[in-house]
């Protein structure tokens, strides 16, 4: 695992979503994940993943907190992807793919943010 941080660093330049968006925690992986199929469909359609590009760090986890998704990843190549919108994955599942994925050396320039929400 690349480090822990929670959003507070950018939150406070995005208050007026905090009314509306749970602050999740975050831990950071050097890998990206493919959730199952099952884990991108909700109600039998295609919810994601959903590429975000020329949106800075801050603005697409504030995306991701309004969508309450477990996973945000950044590519090498610069793309942000939010996955994990419908919950049936776990929050413990993702995280042992992710940890798998990375100690296995898996895309090691991907960067995926892991949300916990409380």
């Amino acid at each position: 695992m690349v480090n822990h941080k929670t959003l507070n660093d950018f939150w406070n330049s995005t208050s007026k979503f905090q009314k509306f968006v749970t602050l999740p925690s975050i831990k950071t992986f050097s890998t990206d994940c493919d959730l199952s199929r099952n884990a991108r469909q909700l109600h039998g359609r295609e919810i994601g993943p959903h590429q975000f590009n020329g949106m800075s760090e801050s603005e697409v986890l504030t995306e991701a907190s309004k969508l309450m998704a477990r996973v945000v990843v950044r590519t090498s190549v610069g793309s942000w992807y939010i996955k994990g919108i419908s919950t049936l994955d776990t929050y413990s599942h993702i995280e042992n793919l992710l940890t798998r994925n990375e100690n296995k050396g898996l895309r090691p320039k991907s960067t995926s943010y892991l949300l916990k929400y409380e």
